[in-house]
């Protein structure tokens, strides 16, 4: 039986959970609204969580869609909504790809299309580098980098206010953050399988034919090896936002606590 509720908002029909999932139900029910099956019924699902979500936590995926331009893609603001929602009532929140980049900015940070800083996408498997704060943030213990990492995106985001950049890469440098005590954001992917990156690479065929530097035979090569080595990583990660799960239900039963080893504020 689920202890928890985790809703989970998912953009994309190729940009799933993956190995976040079987992770997330060891404890959770997951409740998926699914932005692609289309607006009118996400719009719907969204408003109906929004006077009281009841609910534990909440996960945002990525999509192709860009948060750069919202006014193009409506959905986005349905998913905007919840996230400020949810980061009102202090619950944990884990987004990736565009979901890091919605929940910057829901925090009132910015997003931005990578071309208009005269960067390219990043595609691909790269390592990235955790920062001081990073390497001791109870999400990404015991690991000094992570390489290789999956990378999929065309946009970035700067940091909203009082957050922590806990990994970055040389092009992009906001490569994961947390905000509060329990919202995190990741730019790359920890999640993926090798089915995934297969998925990913043929049905987007024609938007990677142009890229300079990318090879997707390889990309999909690479991740046969490389992405059973995510997995522990995404233990780790799931492992501590599952106790950021729970010592958020036991706060609704006690009241809220602070305790120094519950991880690193950000700024003041």
């Amino acid at each position: 039986m689920a202890l928890y509720r985790v809703v989970v908002l998912q953009h994309a029909e190729l940009e799933g959970l993956g190995t976040f999932g079987p992770l997330l139900q060891q404890e959770c029910g997951l409740d998926l609204l699914e932005a692609f099956a289309g607006e009118e019924a996400y719009r719907r699902r969204v408003e109906a969580l929004l006077p009281d979500p009841g609910i534990d936590a909440l996960v945002v995926m990525g999509g192709p869609q860009s948060a750069a331009e919202l006014g193009r893609h409506p959905v986005l603001e349905h998913s905007l909504r919840l996230l400020r929602r949810a980061v009102r009532e202090d619950l944990p929140v884990l987004g990736v790809c565009l979901g890091a980049q919605l929940l910057a900015l829901a925090l009132g940070g910015r997003v931005w299309a990578g071309r208009t800083r005269g960067k390219g996408p990043e595609v691909g498997w790269q390592a990235l580098r955790l920062t001081p704060r990073g390497s001791v943030d109870p999400a990404f213990h015991s690991f000094a980098e992570i390489d290789p990492a999956f990378h999929w995106h065309w946009d970035s985001f700067d940091l909203p206010p009082r957050a922590w950049r806990l990994a970055e890469t040389a092009s992009y440098p906001n490569q994961a953050f947390r905000w509060g005590r329990w919202a995190y954001g990741l730019q790359f992917h920890l999640e993926v399988t090798g089915l995934m990156v297969s998925n990913l690479v043929d049905g987007n065929a024609d938007r990677l034919a142009g890229l300079r530097r990318v090879d997707p035979d390889m990309m999909v090569a690479r991740a046969a090896r490389c992405a059973p080595l995510l997995l522990p990583k995404a233990t780790t990660m799931i492992d501590f936002f599952l106790e950021c799960v729970r010592r958020r239900a036991q706060e609704r039963e006690t009241g809220p606590s602070y305790s120094g080893r519950e991880g690193v504020r950000p700024r003041a």
